[in-house]
């Protein structure tokens, strides 16, 4: 119980302007992500659907209890202050906050089934990797940087026609898989296959025009790190599935991300 409060306290308070920033960032992962999915005019108008039911259940859950999560809100904040004043006994401030939320045990109920609901509606309208690159944002990504490199170096070589893949271009990509497989505990037969997968990616995003890259930069990214031995070590430091799916299906939750599967559904041909 006392864990609770000390979250829900922490939520009420005032903003961090550094933790804005982060979920401003965060944001546009997810945005950017969605966008990488490629999703059909037939997809989009399937999530747009079910996104917006499953959003409208959960509001309409929370405006029934208007009034109990408000007195939820003032507990939590008495509770905070009765700590800051240094208060001994919080024995029946901590049984307040329990019997709160005892009452608020049905909406949670109700928030519980309709996400589950979602996923499955998600999970049937996504084919296999369109699900596979969602699910892939709710595990540790401990190869942010060179995910990040690598797209820098596909816009360079975007914008820089003469670029070569040489014999030095090579080395420093076998040097960064090499690291790779070691933080992801990978023995040197697989470094070696995972880096030969690497060069086969290169080798087409050579071959492109300044405009396809533009086009499947993303799609190059992804086939890189959300596939092969790579992918499967990083599978293995995620959550289980099935939160990992309920989390994924949050997503289509956000209203941010219903307002841009929206306007996407609105250009769509």
């Amino acid at each position: 119980m006392l864990t609770l409060a000390f979250a829900l306290a922490t939520a009420v308070q005032d903003a961090d302007p550094l933790r804005q920033l982060e979920e401003l960032r965060r944001e546009i992962d997810l945005l950017r992500t969605v966008h990488s999915l490629g999703l059909t005019k037939d997809q989009l108008g399937k999530l747009v659907a079910a996104a917006q039911g499953a959003r409208s259940t959960i509001d309409q859950a929370v405006a029934e209890r208007k009034e109990d999560l408000a007195a939820l809100r003032k507990a939590l904040e008495e509770y905070r202050e009765a700590m800051e004043k240094g208060e001994k006994e919080l024995g029946d401030r901590e049984r307040r906050l329990g019997e709160f939320q005892r009452t608020i045990g049905e909406l949670m109920r109700r928030q519980h089934e309709t996400v589950e609901k979602l996923a499955t509606e998600t999970k049937a309208i996504l084919d296999e990797r369109q699900w596979r690159t969602l699910t892939a944002m709710h595990r540790h990504d401990p190869l942010r940087p060179m995910r990040e490199q690598f797209t820098r170096f596909l816009d360079r070589l975007r914008e820089d026609s003469e670029m070569e893949l040489n014999e030095e271009v090579l080395s420093r990509f076998r040097e960064g898989v090499q690291r790779t497989a070691r933080h992801l505990g990978l023995n040197e037969k697989d470094a070696e296959a995972e880096f030969e997968r690497l060069r086969k990616v290169l080798e087409e995003a050579f071959k492109m025009t300044g405009e396809e890259l533009a086009k499947k930069r993303d799609e190059l990214v992804r086939r890189v790190f959300e596939e092969g031995k790579i992918a499967d070590a990083l599978k293995r430091m995620g959550p289980p599935p099935e939160e990992e799916t309920r989390r994924t299906a949050m997503l289509f939750l956000s209203p941010n991300v219903i307002r841009f599967l929206e306007k996407r559904l609105e250009s769509a041909k």
